[in-house]
């Protein structure tokens, strides 16, 4: 007996399916989601990413992205009877779109059981956090013994969002699985570890202990009211220092690989070192601020407003 596929196996086949490269599509100029999604291993990858850009007057932004694999994953079944159903369809109707194929799909299952609340949503149309657009229907389905909601989600593969969507697979879930497409969390790696959520894409921010966000600034050493700052002069400092000791470890490691272990072990202690100091020097820059701010450190990373700690992003 032919072993079925997870619900991982096809999600991630979803994602690196081919979906055309048709010349109007722009993405022949940065490629588009399945060319750029082949050799991922997505199951390694973070639920969510989160980066921050500071700029000078403070006003600044967040980059947070939920990852579409984890997302369908996590909150759907693939069904292998019900997609051999809908296959049936496709393979009868060749020249139909899969939007149409999807919805003789439900023509036929209303034929002989019942299709109750179909819903189609295609999350491109409102606030939305995952890294690729998805389209789905789903509806409350009675057909042969089955009794419950049925979902069929395509993923927009391509560039131009008008096309480009991966073939339709079946899926069960509880009731709106993938309602929560705007919704996830921030919050720090601190003691008390304070925590935000969003429930609009990162438009609002809320929180039962943590402070109001709503007024928060983003900022980072070279902010225009930190200039002339001696503390953030030596932030400076130690940002330069940090770039060019990676390039001065990789040109010794290059020249004497014999001691390259020694070497980058030693390096990593100096590294620890520079960035506790920097994180102290942060703390002193922003303590005496009276609106809270969220301070971006190294790689966009951004520092949790109450405790300095670094901030991070999961989805529901």
């Amino acid at each position: 007996m032919r072993k079925q596929p997870t619900t991982e196996e096809i999600v991630a086949g979803m994602l690196v399916e081919p979906t055309g490269t048709h010349f109007l599509d722009s993405g022949g100029a940065y490629g588009r989601h399945w060319q750029r999604n082949q050799g991922r291993t997505f199951a390694d990858e973070p639920s969510a990413t989160l980066t921050f850009q500071a700029w000078p007057d403070g006003k600044g932004w967040m980059d947070l992205t939920v990852s579409v694999y984890h997302f369908l994953v996590d909150h759907l079944d693939y069904d292998h009877l019900w997609q051999r159903r809908l296959d049936i369809v496709a393979e009868r109707n060749p020249d139909d779109s899969w939007f149409k194929v999807v919805e003789k799909f439900f023509d036929r299952i209303k034929a002989k059981g019942t299709v109750g609340d179909l819903t189609i949503v295609n999350t491109y149309n409102g606030e939305d956090l995952l890294s690729q657009v998805v389209w789905y229907a789903q509806a409350n389905v009675e057909y042969k013994g089955f009794d419950g909601l049925l979902i069929v989600v395509m993923v927009h593969g391509g560039c131009d969002v008008r096309g480009g969507y991966s073939s339709p697979k079946c899926f069960t879930g509880e009731e709106w699985p993938l309602s929560g497409n705007a919704q996830a969390f921030m919050g720090c790696s601190g003691a008390e570890q304070h925590r935000w959520y969003t429930d609009d894409a990162g438009s609002h921010w809320y929180s039962d202990d943590a402070p109001d966000l709503k007024d928060v600034a983003i900022l980072d050493q070279d902010a225009e009211q930190f200039e002339g700052n001696p503390i953030a002069e030596q932030i400076k400092e130690i940002d330069a220092a940090l770039e060019r000791s990676e390039e001065q470890v990789q040109r010794y490691c290059d020249m004497k690989p014999k001691f390259a272990e020694k070497a980058r072990r030693e390096h990593q202690a100096g590294l620890r070192l520079l960035r506790g100091e920097r994180e102290v020097l942060i703390q002193d820059l922003t303590g005496g601020l009276e609106q809270p701010v969220i301070f971006v450190a190294e790689g966009g990373v951004g520092l949790c407003p109450v405790c300095g700690a670094p901030l991070s992003a999961f989805s529901y």
